[in-house]
């Protein structure tokens, strides 16, 4: 696995079944929902019920800046526009506050199941450097062990960024939610870091005391290209292979395209687990 890419004659021989996740506009499942699933997503119209407030003048600059992500100079901060994006996915889900939303402090992370376990409020064109620095080993070591660190979090081209981090509210959920940003451009095809991260982070949830009876841990993953592309992945152990799950490139570039994408990003940020995993696998 030394390319940046992973194609499809490669699948196999790594125990990897890899199908497609095709959404409506409305960012429900397209050709019905595959089985078995763990991830239901917000309906769009109950999303529409929940718009952003921005009750002060802080708040408001705030969300402007997220609003004018086209407007930000580029030079010398190497992958900015997927940190943007990232950030921006971030801020809707968990920061700003929305109206009709009693729970907590009136986000959107407030009325689904996640938590946060790592979430930055900082900006850094370093962000692995940083990222291995600042989180405390005790906290990081629930999502990748330090043995995985260099092959998933320091290979020079492959590696992926880890923007956030979200555990299932109740503890005997295994399922996780991250957001990863690249430093190059969005492919089809599959990323070494995607899988890598995948690997890392389902082994050491495994070893985790309270889930080392699972042989499911899904992981639903929103991967943040250089060029405003992203998409979403939803990953599980079957018992016999690795099922990877992959929308298209969805894009932001434009102030429509930035609209329409964020909203259905945040359906699927926002999901309710659909499944417990007991037992829950479809090898043969």
């Amino acid at each position: 696995m030394g390319q940046t890419l992973l194609y499809q004659t490669t699948y196999d021989k790594l125990k990897i079944r890899c199908e497609s996740l095709d959404l409506n506009d409305d960012g429900e499942y397209d050709n019905g929902i595959a089985i078995p699933t763990f991830f239901d997503p917000f309906p769009l119209e109950n999303l529409k019920k929940h718009q952003i407030i921005t009750p002060d003048n802080t708040a408001r600059r705030d969300y402007e800046s997220h609003e004018n992500i086209f407007d930000r100079p580029e030079e010398g901060f190497e992958g900015f526009k997927s940190q943007a994006v990232s950030y921006r996915l971030m801020r809707h889900f968990d920061w700003f506050r929305r109206n009709g939303i009693a729970d907590g402090s009136g986000r959107l992370i407030d009325i689904t199941v996640w938590k946060n376990e790592y979430v930055p409020r900082f900006v850094s064109g370093i962000r692995n450097v940083l990222l291995m620095c600042l989180i405390s080993r005790s906290a990081y070591s629930k999502f990748i062990q330090e043995f995985f660190e260099p092959g998933v979090c320091f290979q020079r081209g492959h590696s992926p960024s880890p923007s956030g981090w979200w555990t299932a509210k109740s503890t005997s959920l295994p399922h996780l939610m991250c957001i990863l940003e690249f430093k190059f451009k969005g492919t089809e095809e599959l990323l070494r870091g995607e899988i890598l991260m995948i690997l890392a982070t389902t082994i050491t949830r495994l070893e985790l005391e309270g889930y080392q009876g699972e042989v499911v841990i899904p992981v639903l993953m929103f991967s943040v290209m250089s060029d405003f592309k992203a998409r979403i992945i939803q990953a599980y152990f079957d018992g016999d292979k690795l099922v990877i799950r992959k929308s298209r490139l969805y894009d932001f570039s434009t102030r429509e395209t930035l609209s329409s994408s964020t909203a259905l990003f945040m359906q699927w940020i926002s999901i309710k687990e659909e499944a417990e995993t007991e037992n829950t696998t479809d090898a043969p």
